[in-house]
């Protein structure tokens, strides 16, 4: 596996190099703006589709590598304990001096 990635990281590597040449090569030569434009998506083409392939390549040998793995059971979250709801004491409010009331 390790084997596998690390040369698809070099292949990786070796089109990026050829995606910089491809740019500066062809903005060298383009002679407009949409030749131009043709040379960037295509350097970027030559750069990204090789590091998405790498990436999903990975991707498949974690996914291979966890469904080997023995799951192990959690055991149950404790079952949380309800609290009452909080009531409001309209007589201990009114006997309390320390409340001040706001009329709007």
């Amino acid at each position: 596996m390790k084997i596998i990635l690390g040369i698809l990281w070099i292949g990786v590597g070796v089109s990026v190099c050829i995606a910089a040449v491809i740019l500066v090569g062809g903005m060298a030569t383009a002679g407009g703006a949409p030749q131009e434009a043709v040379v960037c998506a295509l350097a970027v083409a030559v750069a990204v589709l090789p590091y998405v392939f790498t990436r999903a390549v990975e991707g498949f040998f974690v996914v291979c590598d966890m469904s080997r793995k023995v799951e192990i059971e959690a055991p149950p979250p404790p079952a949380a304990k309800v609290q009452p709801a909080p009531t409001y004491n309209y007589e201990k409010a009114r006997k309390n001096e320390t409340i001040t009331r706001l009329d709007l």
